[in-house]
Parts: structure tokens; sequence; C-alpha cells
């Protein structure tokens, strides 16, 4: 419910006074139900310099609640402006506030990688995007089931066996034996 805002005339209590400078003339206009050109009338009457809370110190309750909730509503819940709040969020590093935005937890980020993005994006309820995205954050490398690492005894198959008998003692495909042939500069397979 709107508040009844003050006549012209009224006067300041003290307790009034004592609050001008201490938040941004929006918000305290607000709490005392006056004009803010009024409330920044009667702070320059007084030589009060405004509010600056782009200097002041943030506590980590403030900077905990950044990015939680729109700027806007951050700002006026702090008594604050809303360039203050979205300096500090930006100086954080601290991404805007989004309902649809998935918060990644340490379980989840433990998941990245070792299932396809896609199936993991199912899993948790959010895109394939957002998946990759964080995995990229986290340098961590995409999930590859069937990724064979090869080794110099494995090499040394390539001109002793077929591909296809290779490719079933490995347990990879024909394709990748195919492939590391190529990649090596290895001519035809071995023929028996």
């Amino acid at each position: 419910m709107a508040r009844k805002l003050y006549s012209q005339r009224q006067p300041w209590t003290p307790a009034q006074e004592a609050l001008l400078g201490t938040m941004s003339d929006q918000v305290l206009a607000q709490r005392l139900g006056r004009l803010r050109a009024a409330v920044a009338k009667r702070r320059r009457k007084l030589r009060l310099p405004p509010c600056n809370y782009l200097r002041l110190p943030w506590n980590q309750a403030q900077e905990a609640l950044l990015g939680t909730m729109p700027d806007d509503a951050l700002a006026q819940r702090l008594g604050c402006s809303v360039r203050a709040v979205l300096r500090r969020r930006q100086e954080r590093g601290i991404p805007i506030f989004n309902p649809q935005r998935h918060r990644w937890n340490r379980a989840e980020d433990e998941l990245l990688g070792t299932m396809p993005d896609r199936q993991l994006a199912r899993r948790l309820h959010t895109t394939v995007g957002s998946v990759a995205a964080r995995r990229h954050l986290l340098n961590l490398p995409i999930f590859q089931p069937k990724q064979h690492h090869w080794r110099p005894s494995d090499d040394k198959l390539l001109s002793e066996r077929p591909d296809a008998q290779i490719a079933m003692l490995l347990g990879v495909t024909a394709g990748a034996v195919r492939h590391r042939r190529r990649r090596l500069g290895l001519g035809r397979p071995f023929q028996p």
C-alpha cells in the first residue's frame, strides 16, 4: 500500500534528518513517504553529501545476494542504487540474475564429462548448451567412452595383424584402426 506523502510544509524530525545521506535519496523518499526532490533539497540544505554506495564497503551477506535476484530488487532491499549493485556484481564477475539459468553444485560438476552432454542435460533438466558451457569453463574434456590411448605396443600391431583383428583385440572400431594407420602415415593394412 502506498504511503501518504508528507506535504511540503511537514517538518523534518531529527530521526528523519539522521537518515539523510545514509541511503539514496530515492530509497529514503520511499521510506519516509516524501518526494525524492524534497529529500535531496533537505540533504543539500544541511550540507550533507549524497550516499555513494559505490564506495561503501560491502559485507559478505550483501555480496552473497548478488546475482540471486534482479539488480533493482536487490538495490531496493539494500537501500542503495541499482547502479551500485550492477557495478559490484560486475566487479565480482557474477552473472546477471536469470531464473531459468542452471545453478551448478559440486555434485553436478563432478558429472561433467562422464556422459554425453545431451544425456547430462536431460538428467539435470537444463540445456545442452548450458552443460557444454560449464564443461568448457572448468576445462573438462568432452565425454568419449571409446577413446583409445594408443601405446607403442598397439602401434606395432598395425604392421603385424589385419585391422579387424586389431580392432577386436583393442576394443575399438575398425575405423579407429584405419584412422590411426593414416595418422601414422602407414600404408596398406597387413595382409596375411
